[in-house]
């Protein structure tokens, strides 16, 4: 076999470049990755979560585009469709089966008669005073279905009715308990402004999702 000067073979010569050669070409990736790093900068966990979090609060607001109205000496806040507006009433001398301080009666914008499409009311009675009037009220006819169901809604001892027509009209009616008084939230003239709008039912809806009571 043929070797240089020093002993040394063609082979011995040329596996020892092909070593060098490889070392040299992994030494180069792991420098060009490492330079990689250190020059594009890697979100933190808390810039991804805040991220995530502003998307998901963008995507998930289901009140965009509705008038929000808000009453601080009585602690509610709702949204209702822009196609509906807000009546103050306040009652100087509450009175009656179930006495009112105060109502906030919600308007479709029409000039016919009977343009009310929700109202809640603050009563002077308490909870079960009050849902006993209204059952009794409801269960005059003879014909009406009353389905009561009582539990916790929006954080407040609740009565919610649920009136079926034979017909199939209804009346949703939801009663919260607010310290001694009750606040009263129903649907009105419900075949009416069914007629008017097929969106009713599901502008009715997200004014009773986005009431908030304190």
């Amino acid at each position: 076999m043929k070797t240089n000067e020093k002993g040394f073979s063609v082979v011995e010569i040329l596996v020892v470049v092909v070593i060098v050669g490889l070392v040299g070409t992994v030494g180069w990736l792991v420098y060009d990755r490492q330079s990689k790093n250190k020059t594009e900068p890697v979100a933190t966990q808390a810039e991804t979560q805040k991220e995530d979090s502003e998307t998901t609060t963008a995507a998930k607001d289901p009140y965009e585009g509705m008038t929000k109205y808000s009453n601080d000496k009585y602690g509610v806040t709702f949204y209702h469709t822009k196609d509906w507006k807000t009546e103050e009433v306040p009652i100087d001398t509450p009175s009656g089966l179930t006495p009112t301080e105060f109502a906030i009666n919600v308007k479709g914008n029409t000039t016919e008669k009977y343009a009310e499409t929700a109202s809640l009311e603050i009563h002077t009675k308490n909870l079960q005073e009050t849902a006993k009037t209204y059952e009794d009220l409801y269960g005059q006819s003879t014909t009406a279905k009353v389905n009561k169901v009582t539990g916790k809604l929006k954080g407040k001892e609740s009565v919610h009715l649920t009136v079926t027509q034979p017909d199939g009209d209804k009346t949703e009616h939801y009663l919260f308990a607010v310290g001694n008084k009750t606040y009263s939230l129903r649907s009105i003239n419900e075949s009416l402004n069914v007629q008017r709008s097929q969106d009713y039912w599901n502008n009715f809806q997200k004014l009773y999702d986005s009431l908030q009571l304190k």
